[in-house]
């Protein structure tokens, strides 16, 4: 019989931390680098609330879902929505039941983004499901570019076309690798400015996200680290990238260009660049995580099913996020869109002044 356990995060054993990282490197399903405890430290480090639910059948550990607790028995993801992947880590084969965590804990409730519908069947049905998109590079560079013309895609060719035409007009290309401040503060800048043109709240605007990245900045762990590079033009920088490498797996987290050359897409040209890249790193698989942006499924080569929903003790709690989850999905379609998120996007501002 499985029994859980609620923990903070500092007061794991080092033989569970063995065990978190070795799940890591051995279940693909756990390969994510937000769900290694490298990432889920840095959190902890800045908010001081990370726990983890350790799952244990007899004395062995069989299971850790890492969350933060908010407002007492409530919980989110590690990193709320700065987290891409969320779920249970454990050896390859085993499944917990995620809405078994108000009847067995002390959570009462359990809000996720980014829960794989593989992995969570029983939730299927009282959660929304969204595609998430992908770029599988275990056949390098050329495997990837033969997969893209099989889905007919001429996306290579232009971006070619794009970066002669950038360094003809504005200067020579130069991109680079490693974190550096400039940088940092100009993908800040830029994503700022993104997010107000969409009318979208930014999820780095805190104090505690921004510490969370230099953190995570800060760690050269053999089997999780940091991807930052930048792009320049002409000796300006045009394009910055934040990305987080678990194993062979890479998150193109926070892409952001400078909107003074967006005629060039420099946005695109650095993820081009870190696809041409991935095999010299080591990557054989660069994960677009959520949000439907156009850019995102020029670059993909194939997709996965991610649930967004509540897992909560009362049945009228669940019932009401999953109706507003609904609602959430029809603005974004609707031809009001625009309309109805600068009118929650400045009422959200309010809110927080």
């Amino acid at each position: 019989m499985i029994r859980l356990e609620t923990r903070r995060f500092s007061d794991l054993m080092a033989e569970e931390f063995e065990l978190w990282r070795k799940w890591i490197a051995t279940n693909p399903a756990c390969r994510s680098p937000f769900l290694h405890p490298e990432f889920a430290r840095a959190v902890h480090e800045c908010e001081h609330n990370v726990e983890v639910i350790v799952a244990r059948e007899r004395d062995q550990v069989r299971g850790l879902l890492p969350f933060q607790r908010i407002r007492g028995f409530s919980a989110i993801p590690v990193g709320g929505y700065l987290s891409d992947h969320q779920g249970w880590i454990s050896a390859e084969g085993y499944h917990f039941d995620l809405a078994q965590l108000p009847h067995t804990t002390d959570i009462s409730s359990f809000r996720f983004h980014m829960l794989p519908l593989d992995e969570h069947h029983s939730l299927g049905n009282s959660a929304v499901q969204h595609s998430v998109v992908y770029a599988d590079l275990s056949s390098g560079f050329e495997g990837y570019v033969m997969r893209k013309k099989e889905l007919g895609s001429n996306l290579i060719s232009k971006l070619g076309q794009k970066e002669r035409k950038l360094a003809k007009e504005i200067g020579p290309l130069q991109y680079q690798e490693g974190f550096n401040d400039e940088g940092f503060e100009n993908l800040l800048r830029w994503k700022s400015i993104a997010c107000k043109k969409r009318n979208v709240w930014n999820s780095l605007a805190s104090s505690h996200a921004r510490e969370t990245l230099l953190r995570l900045a800060e760690v050269h762990d053999q089997d999780f680290r940091c991807y930052f590079s930048t792009l320049n033009a002409g000796g300006e920088m045009i394009a910055a990238h934040f990305g987080l490498i678990c194993h062979d797996r890479l998150s193109a987290w926070l892409p952001a260009y400078n909107p003074k050359y967006h005629r060039y897409s420099p946005g695109l040209l650095i993820l081009f660049r870190l696809i041409r890249d991935a095999e010299r790193n080591g990557i054989s698989r660069i994960d677009f995580g959520s949000g439907e942006l156009d850019f995102k499924d020029r670059f993909m080569t194939n997709r996965t099913t991610m649930l967004e929903g509540l897992v909560d003790k009362n049945a009228i709690n669940r019932f009401i996020h999953f109706c507003w989850l609904h609602a959430k999905r029809k603005v974004k379609t609707s031809p009001l869109q625009r309309s109805l998120q600068s009118i929650w996007y400045y009422s959200s501002l309010a809110l927080r002044d």
